[in-house]
């Protein structure tokens, strides 16, 4: 039975902080062009602004682990995508959910529902903790309900 190499601290730490380290950048470079300092025209701005966007990040950061870890425990590309199918498989329901949240967040904001309740609620003079329970059974009334497919 072999043994099997295990990637370095550092290794695993930065391609932990990679992600990070490249949404700062985008986060950092946006507040630096909306302050007038750095121009936000540049080529160079408008790279690293999208190597920082959120999903390129992660992608760019899973990319990279798999080229790293592949090499450091010396993987053949069969082995990283079994390993890469396997994790995805968890993960489908949580990004099928979240894309969910976004897209009904879009339509109860299309709909103009929001703006219709807090006309509503805001004319009664409902204290702060009666009104949030109401926004909210009214908007639960509205998704209609929870346990139908």
């Amino acid at each position: 039975m072999t043994e099997e190499v295990q990637p370095t601290f550092w290794a695993v730490l930065g391609l932990l902080l990679l992600p990070l380290i490249l949404i700062f950048g985008e986060t950092g470079l946006n507040t630096l062009v909306e302050e007038g300092v750095v121009d936000g025209e540049n080529a160079v701005v408008q790279v690293v602004r999208m190597l920082g966007q959120t999903p390129v990040a992660l992608l760019i950061a899973v990319l990279v682990a798999l080229i790293v870890l592949g090499i450091t425990q010396r993987r053949e590309a069969r082995d990283l995508e079994r390993i890469t199918d396997s994790a995805f498989g968890p993960i489908a329901s949580i990004i099928l959910i979240t894309g969910a949240g976004g897209m009904f967040g879009a339509v109860l904001r299309a709909s103009g529902i929001g703006q219709a309740l807090a006309g509503t609620l805001e004319e009664t003079g409902l204290p702060v903790i009666v009104a949030a329970f109401v926004i909210a059974t009214a908007i639960r009334v509205a998704q209609g309900s929870a346990t139908s497919p």
